[in-house]
């Protein structure tokens, strides 16, 4: 029993706490791809994208989280905060440390969602 202690606090030290996210679920704003409603990359953002698919994504269920990209400025990101404020959900601006990523707006649930209510582009 000890031995497996040691053995995973070195492994610890090596690598660095265990995590369940892999780098790929980190390109969906710290979140797993089976979890998302709908993901945006920065571009449709920046593009002034409709803030309705948003609302729209946000009452699907009761469980969804607005998860924005914090390297986008506020200015443009305003509108979808303001929707997740007015339909009382939560919102996380999400600065990733770890990789680069694409998207810029993820709507996410607590639980995996059929893949026919997924919508990523």
């Amino acid at each position: 029993m000890k031995k497996n202690r040691i053995d995973e606090y070195i492994q610890k030290g090596q690598y660095g706490v265990k995590s369940f996210l892999t780098a790929h679920d980190a390109d969906f704003l710290g979140t797993f791809k089976e979890r998302c409603l709908l993901a945006w990359c920065k571009e449709r953002i920046y593009s002034g994208a409709s803030v309705i698919k948003v609302q729209h994504a946000l009452k699907k269920r009761p469980d969804t989280i607005l998860r924005l990209n914090a390297q986008i400025p506020l200015k443009i990101l305003h509108p979808y905060i303001q929707c997740a404020q007015q339909l009382h959900k939560p919102y996380l601006l999400v600065q990733s440390n770890l990789k680069e990523t694409s998207f810029g707006l993820v709507v996410s649930a607590s639980e995996a969602v059929d893949m026919s209510e997924q919508e990523l582009s």
